[in-house]
């Protein structure tokens, strides 16, 4: 009777367990991303040899899995051979599907020195890149200049206009400045929050599309275009005559000792914007108030430059010297601006449509906007009435233009967690003394100078953040204070600093800090000894492994021709050429070179992969930013490769002369004296 067949899982329980023990320590440090640990109690951070040990051990299970399915590939691959392959490839599939045990050991020792050699070859042009894009991604693009800018209340200096007409290289204007999500009170975390201008961010700033999930930085510039598609600049404000001298506005205060104070926020043809004063209604009744086109002198504030007109009112607004900390109302009839050719009138509030209150996005309710025909100036025609309610962080007014539309920005993923949101959601962000609505147009985990780390960001276009700011801040907004330049590579990189630095000067921007990513990337790269070290020690494991393979493919190669022999005498008297018994012979060569090489080259890149996370831990137990991209050395890799092709090169001469000289009829007398 036969005896009873072992189940499978019986025969294989060790490689199970095996196999389960090095997916649990994979799976360990994919969850923990690192090798290090800081046990509880202990200030030192300490290194897990256990997890240490997971990339050899994920060799070595693919090592295991290749012992038991190359067995069963080749069976498969030789039946399907049978019907139309040639002789070569059929007898080579049956003799390797008879026999795997010696030629599976060599493809699992040569994909262990290719994995080696493909690692080896990214080790150190991973670190070198690694060290480069820190560099980059701190500064941001090749140069960047911090400058005085924010001392002068304008949407921008036009720098990047000027920088085309005079053939500067690619620039791009920057704001940076700190918020909070009006999502969870005081205990909102603090955000960074940056301004580009999205039209020429993406021509002067670095950026690698795995920052954003496969989403290059002229996607996202796009994504903070506006829904509407209109100009932020040009849909909000009442333009003037461009002889304009002063503006002129009948007011009557709700009841008297306000110590009402109203004002006008204007922008002038350059985007510089300023306040003026219009007048202080200290009685009952309606009184015209008048204010020149002068700008309010603040403490502490610059001095303003020359305007440039035509200007752009903006809003007006409702102050007072005794503070506004009960409820009010102001009522407000014709709006007109002077000038030499007379008086002409510009808004007299009667439609209610043209004017809305400025909005406080931190506690919307409080300010309103309605019309009152009780206390009408001109006959048939109401007076518009604005009422507050103390409280708030912007400023009390109104505006003209259309309602506010959600500015398009881009979060860190932490943004979403923080809020619990979604993209394409509407979030309230407060900044400095104003909040404004924000749209969730893309997620990236990283831009540039931003450490999602540290604190979570958020990305906006700075024409939308000037317009809001300007619109509902109590004061006007400073203007960009960052400088991004491209320098063009391998160019007159002084004659090209020495040009944007007069653009700054033309303006009267004072010059701060400068940082260039070439010197950084020096700074960072120079470390000859440790890249040196790192990559002999990888090279000379890669020889050795590498020797081994050569040596075990050399005597599997000699053993199986020299047990052959007969069978190759066989198939010489039945007809076979000297050329079909060399493919022959050839084939299990290149079978278990192509298969080992293949395997080993998906491995290596695989586990490259995997121990980046692990790799990317800098002094002090930090993870470096951006993380790390896998960076294949093609001269490095190409030598490894060059080695394994020059044993088998070396192998198959061999095996030819040896074939060549294989004597027919000896072999045969010998096999029937035996």
């Amino acid at each position: 009777a036969r005896p009873p067949r072992t189940p499978w899982f019986h025969r294989y329980y060790l490689d199970l367990l095996l196999l389960a023990l090095i997916a649990f320590l994979w799976w360990q440090i994919q969850s923990r991303a690192t090798f290090l640990l800081r046990p509880a109690g202990a200030g030192e951070l300490q290194i897990d040899f256990a997890l240490l040990l997971s990339p050899a051990l994920g060799l070595i299970a693919l090592a295991l899995l290749t012992l038991r399915f190359f067995p069963w590939t080749m069976a498969l691959l030789s039946r399907l051979a049978e019907p139309i392959g040639p002789v070569w490839l059929v007898q080579g599939l049956r003799r390797v599907g008879r026999d795997p045990i010696a030629p599976g050991s060599l493809v699992a020792l040569l994909m262990l020195a290719t994995a080696l050699g493909v690692i080896g070859s990214a080790f150190a042009a991973t670190l070198q890149r690694s060290q480069a894009d820190q560099a980059r991604y701190a500064v941001g693009a090749d140069l960047r200049i911090i400058h005085s800018g924010d001392r002068n209340p304008v949407t921008d200096y036009g720098l990047a206009a000027a920088a085309a007409g005079e053939s500067l290289p690619p620039l791009t204007e920057v704001r940076r400045s700190s918020g909070s999500l009006l999502t969870q009170g005081l205990s909102s975390p603090r955000l960074s929050v940056l301004a580009v201008d999205a039209d020429t961010f993406a021509a002067a700033a670095w950026f690698r599309d795995d920052f954003a999930g496969g989403q290059s930085l002229p996607d996202l510039m796009a994504a903070l275009q506006p829904e509407s598609g209109q100009d932020a600049a040009a849909a909000y404000g009442i333009a003037l005559p461009t002889d304009a001298t002063a503006l002129t506005l009948w007011a009557n205060p709700g009841r008297p000792g306000y110590r009402l104070v109203i004002l006008a926020r204007l922008r002038d043809a350059n985007g510089y914007h300023f306040d003026i004063v219009l007048g202080e209604p200290d009685a009952l009744g309606w009184q015209p108030l008048t204010g020149e086109l002068t700008p309010l002198r603040r403490r502490g504030s610059a001095p303003p430059p020359a305007l440039t007109p035509p200007y752009t009112l903006l809003n007006l607004q409702v102050d007072s010297r005794l503070g506004l900390d009960e409820p009010g109302v102001l009522f407000l009839d014709e709006l007109a601006a002077i000038s030499p050719a007379g008086r002409q009138s510009i808004a007299n509030f009667s439609d209610g449509e043209s004017w809305a209150v400025i909005a406080d996005y931190a506690r919307p309710g409080l300010y309103a906007l309605e019309s009152s025909p009780a206390l009408s100036r001109a006959a048939g025609r109401p007076a518009a009435a604005f009422s507050w309610a103390p409280g708030g962080i912007g400023l009390r007014g109104i505006r003209p233009g259309p309602a506010d539309e959600p500015a398009p920005v881009i979060v860190s993923p932490e943004v979403l967690e923080t809020a619990d949101a979604n993209l394409g959601d509407t979030l309230t962000l407060s900044v400095g003394n104003f909040a404004m609505p924000v749209r969730v147009a893309a997620v990236a985990d990283y831009f540039p100078t931003l450490d999602p780390r540290e604190q979570p960001f958020i990305v906006m276009d700075g024409t939308a953040f000037a317009g809001y700011a300007n619109r509902h801040g109590r004061r006007p907004a400073g203007g960009p204070e960052e400088l991004w330049a491209a320098l063009p590579p391998g160019g007159d990189n002084a004659a090209a600093l020495s040009r944007i630095a007069a653009e700054l000067a033309d303006r009267g921007l004072e010059i701060e800090e400068t940082r260039q990513a070439a010197s950084e990337i020096r700074q960072r790269t120079a470390r000859p000894l440790t890249n040196a070290s790192w990559g002999g020690l990888l090279a000379l494991m890669f020889l050795a492994l590498t020797l081994a393979s050569a040596s075990g493919v050399a005597l599997f190669s000699y053993g199986d021709t020299l047990a052959r022999r007969g069978e190759f005498a066989l198939l010489r008297t039945m007809g076979s050429s000297a050329g079909q018994l060399n493919g022959m012979v050839w084939f299990n060569l290149l079978l278990i070179l192509v298969c080992g090489v293949g395997l080993g080259t998906w491995a290596g890149q695989q586990i490259g992969n995997a121990l980046l996370p692990a790799l990317e831990v800098a002094e002090g137990g930090r993870r470096v930013t951006p993380p790390m991209a896998l960076q294949t050395n093609g001269l490095t890799l190409l030598a490894a490769y060059l080695t394994l092709a020059a044993v088998a090169v070396g192998n198959g001469l061999w095996l030819a002369w040896f074939t060549a000289r294989l004597e027919v009829q000896q072999v045969l007398r010998a096999g029937e004296g035996g």
